[in-house]
């Protein structure tokens, strides 16, 4: 290594070697935040940002932005956190986004953080940092750790060396703050020299093609942010996100470098997609001799020069420049640690090592992993749902002040407007009851990263899931889905972020909702309850299972087709050491990600709330059927106005008009009841205190108690009506039509119209096929699932009442439990009947069929058609809410449409062959099952015998070699 300091002003950027950075003299001071994963680079930022954190994504891709605003000594600070990478010469997303922001944006200086317990491995990103053209302070984060471990560190030679500022850190402790802080701010009064490595053989050649650069692209000389030596290194690397750079720039010499960048995609290329192409003129496969792809003629000569000066260097040294360019690095690094570096306690085992030989051992790692990740399961997943217990009062007030500010209804003619309304509450509501989950769900994740298990848990199963194209951080996210049935696919494929393996991040995101989620559990035990009850067990174990073997199938399949061209990434884990984490860096990152997903989530959500409400409450009903119910309903009202005519009350109740305001005073009172509101009676005695007695009757006052009894009658008369009327429009309206559309062709399933409308409604929520399939069986004697509350929706709602029955039995730590728990919906169906009602109407509820018996008995389906409607839901496409968070991780709607599509194309495709088939060789259901299961165990096990071929790796020291082995 060498300072460089006397070479020729002509391979400067600017006129002088050594100039004041007139970028820093500005009060606003922007800093970029660099550094290798598990170097505590978020810990750092945690520390010096404070609560003023911004969380975003980076344009066109899934890679979290993070920024912090705050003021320091009259200046005001910006500090963006990069993506953690290794190096900026691999071809990573997060690498480009890195590369790709420092070019765009332009920061006045880079803080490097560096883990101080392994300094060698970190500098070698610190020295391709220092050679970009920034001013780079370098943090050793993590010098507590050091210093246990017996390291000592110069850091004033370290310092002397790099030409920056080096600063010791231990941001978990909040040890360096203000240095790092003084650090900043004092940069502006110090002189920047461009940072040099002596590169040997290859100066030659970086200063020819600097030359080269610098004839084409004109205008570097009047800007100050870009190397023309580090961009002439970088394309001599091979880097086609720089040789676009430069090409874009020397053909219009007046744009500026970021211009370029964003010329650099056509204007029908998303971000993401640049990125995508720019990874392909990389790939091994798509290269000649590692050059770029020819050019326009315009720009013809730079990239013929770059490929001519490679293929000269390989040809004269018998070196690739890629691996020469590391070896220089990695020598300087060494170079530094052995004269600023000391180890006293070397040789000696670590906690570290001590630990991993339990972690990592071959007999206990994977008991280990199941462990902890059952503790994630059952902290998350159970425990989050058993806060939601206390989350839904909030929300449900919330319901209830909307249905307040909503037009009344009027017996059963319920506004559109209040249907609209209950219907946006309810959507959005089923989407926030999920973030006491996701909040402990983020927090677990963030522990697991801070202390260093996250790379462990993928180095264990890595092994295991690349034979299906997946990955070992697959993991987390297909047990959070529901591999343990009652998981959920929304947080599943939230935990992919961190999937570095684009090909098997997108497999993962599109298996996930393949798993047991939670609202596909009482659709089960419902089917299983009716017609296999003596193997309910046996058929639980089946569908509790096939479903890992299923995704792995599935992975394998999109992974060696459609995904087989998506940019894929050699598995380089690396061990970290163990830390502790910090309680405010563990909660801040769980706020963040839970913040995102309430933003996002919640807008997307109502738009697509409003779609399906219009498709389930148009055509309407006909004239006919709206005579027929007006009929239904003026003979509820001429029995209630019979019996109440003979009380004393009679003339506040004379009236259509007095009758409806006293049953939505009724009903909306039972409904604020179930929040828990502890001075409901005092608001309502005080706001309605001739209505009141008729909802608590005073004691001896038996004209009341008759009105109460007729009020709770005709409410169970008005709901019986309005769930009729539900019916009748979901047969009617566009979801039903498109039931009745997919029946000629659902018929080779077994499946009716009925079942089509039933998963075609469950589409907003998995609850919702329970519901409609309760709905459509039942006798109409008695209410079976659904519970309509004042000015009740009559379409189906998003149930996330529905999700909080089955609560309880989600908690279960069996299925059986859940099963014996969730098909017993009828005696939990009518959540706002008070303990006198329910006790009234117990032995009518007693009399009724249980909704596993009336489906038995009313649907004419055989087990055989059970299993195949089994078989559907186990394939079927993900509900809304995954939908739009795959929509967010994806970035993409033809991702989401093909998420959509696919899985309902193959669901019905194998459950048609399975119940013809079966029907044809005369199985029954639980035969047919059987067989099901071996094929599809004995297909996975076959497929993961199969090597997986990564042909696209379009990054890593050793391409090119890779390259040539393969011709």
């Amino acid at each position: 290594m060498s300072d460089e300091k006397n070479q020729d002003d002509s391979n400067q950027i600017i006129d002088s070697n050594k100039i004041e950075n007139t970028s820093l003299h500005k009060s606003k001071i922007k800093v970029a935040l660099a550094g290798q994963p598990n170097c505590g680079k978020s810990t750092v930022f945690n520390m010096i940002s404070g609560i003023r954190q911004h969380i975003a994504n980076y344009p066109g891709v899934t890679v979290d932005k993070k920024s912090g605003h705050f003021s320091y000594k009259n200046n005001d600070i910006e500090v963006v956190d990069l993506p953690g990478t290794y190096s900026f010469s691999s071809y990573s997303l997060e690498e480009k986004v890195a590369k790709e922001f420092i070019i765009n944006e332009n920061p006045d200086i880079i803080l490097n953080i560096i883990d101080a317990s392994n300094i060698k491995r970190n500098l070698y990103l610190t020295f391709q940092l220092l050679e970009i053209g920034k001013p780079v302070i370098v943090v050793l984060n993590m010098c507590d750790v050091a210093k246990n471990r017996g390291i000592k560190i110069d850091t004033a030679k370290i310092a002397g060396l790099l030409n920056c500022p080096v600063i010791e850190a231990s941001a978990a402790k909040g040890v360096g703050k203000e240095e790092i802080l003084e650090a900043i701010i004092n940069s502006k009064n110090l002189t920047y020299t461009n940072f040099r490595i002596n590169y040997d053989e290859l100066e030659s050649y970086i200063a020819q093609l600097e030359g080269k650069i610098r004839a084409k692209t004109q205008n570097l000389d009047s800007r100050k942010n870009l190397d023309s030596r580090w961009l002439a290194i970088k394309a001599l690397e091979g880097d086609s996100f720089i040789i676009n750079i430069l090409q874009n720039m020397a053909e219009s010499p007046a744009e500026s470098p970021a211009e370029s960048v964003a010329k650099s995609a056509s204007a029908t290329e998303s971000p993401a997609e640049s990125v995508a192409k720019s990874a392909t003129l990389n790939a091994p496969e798509n290269k000649t001799n590692n050059a770029p792809e020819k050019i326009t003629e315009s720009t013809q000569n730079i990239s013929d020069e770059v490929e001519n000066l490679r293929a000269d260097f390989h040809n004269k040294f018998d070196k690739d420049i890629e691996h020469f360019l590391a070896n220089i690095r990695y020598d300087s690094a060494d170079i530094i640690y052995h004269k600023c570096i000391k180890e006293t306690k070397k040789g000696q085992k670590t906690l570290t090592d001590k630990v991993d030989r339990f972690v990592l051992n071959r007999w206990l790692s994977f008991p280990i992993l199941l462990l902890i990740i059952f503790i994630i399961y059952e902290a998350s997943i159970v425990g989050g749902y058993k806060l939601t217990n206390y989350t839904w009062p909030i929300l449900a007030t919330l319901k209830n002040f909307v249905i307040d500010i909503s037009p009344a209804g009027d017996i059963t003619h319920v506004p559109m407007t209040t249907d609209l309304a209950i219907w946006l509450i309810n959507s959005v509501n089923a989407l926030l009851n999920y973030i006491p989950i996701f909040l402990i769900l983020f927090s677990l994740i963030a522990i697991l990263e801070d202390i260093g298990y996250m790379p462990r848990m993928a180095f264990i199963l890595d092994r295991v899931f690349r034979k299906f194209g997946l990955h070992g951080q697959s993991t987390l996210p297909l047990v959070l889905g529901g591999a343990f049935v009652g998981g959920c696919a929304v947080p599943g494929i939230m935990s992919t972020k961190g999937i570095a393996d684009d090909r098997a991040r997108m497999a993962t995101i599109l298996t996930v909702p393949l798993m047991n989620c939670l609202a596909k559990v009482p659709f089960y035990t419902l089917l299983v309850g009716a017609f296999f009850a003596a193997h309910m067990s046996l058929m639980l174990f089946y569908i509790s299972t096939i479903t890992i073997f299923a995704a792995l199938i599935i992975a394998k399949i999109l992974t060696s087709t459609i995904l087989q061209t998506r940019q894929t990434a050699p598995f380089v884990m690396e061990l970290p050491p163990y830390h502790l984490p910090t309680f405010k860096g563990v909660i801040l990152r769980a706020l963040e990600r839970v913040w995102v997903y309430i933003k996002k989530v919640c807008t997307i959500v109502l738009a697509v709330a409003i779609i399906l409400f219009a498709m389930l409450q148009f055509p309407g009903l006909s004239k006919e059927k709206q005579d027929y119910y007006n009929g239904e309903e003026a003979k509820i009202l001429a029995v209630f106005d019979k019996k109440v005519k003979k009380t004393k009350y009679y003339e506040m109740l004379d009236s259509r008009e007095k009758v409806a305001n006293a049953l939505n005073v009724y009903e909306n009172y039972r409904g604020k009841k179930m929040t828990g509101g502890s001075d409901v009676d005092e608001v309502f005695e005080k706001k309605y205190p001739e209505i009141y007695k008729f909802i608590k009757v005073p004691k001896g006052d038996k004209d009341a108690r008759v009105i109460n009894t007729e009020l709770r009658k005709l409410s169970n008369g008005k709901n019986k009506i309005l769930r009729e009327q539900k019916n009748d429009k979901i047969e009617n309206s566009l979801l039903g039509m498109a039931g009745r559309a997919l029946e000629p062709i659902s018929k080779f399933a077994g499946f009716d119209w009925k079942i089509n409308v039933a998963f075609l409604s469950s589409f907003a929520a998995r609850e919702s096929a329970v519901a409609t399939l309760g709905s459509i069986y039942e006798q109409g004697k008695s209410p079976i699932i659904e519970n309509v509350e004042s000015g009740a929706n009559p379409n189906v709602e998003s149930n996330a009442e529905s999700a909080n029955l089955n609560v309880d039995s989600t908690n279960a730590k069996s299925i059986t439990k859940t099963a014996e728990s969730s098909v017993n919906l009828e005696s939990n169906a009518n959540l706002n009947t008070d303990s006198a009602e329910s006790n009234a109407d117990l032995s009518a509820s007693q009399a009724q069929l249980r909704p596993e018996e009336a489906m038995a008995q009313n649907s004419g389906y055989t087990p055989l058609h059970a299993a195949s409607i089994i078989i559907f839901m186990l394939l079927t496409p993900p509900c809304i809410a995954t939908m739009i968070v795959l929509k967010m991780q994806t970035n993409s709607w033809l991702w989401m449409i093909f998420a959509l599509l696919f899985p309902f194309s193959l669901a019905l495709i194998v459950s048609s062959l399975f119940f013809t088939i079966s029907n044809a060789l005369n199985l029954g259901g639980l035969e047919a099952m059987s067989f099901y299961y071996a094929i599809v165990l004995i297909i996975a096990l076959i497929l993961g015998f199969i090597p997986e071929k990564r042909k696209n790796w379009s990054g890593g020291l050793s391409a090119v070699y890779q390259s040539k082995e393969g011709k």
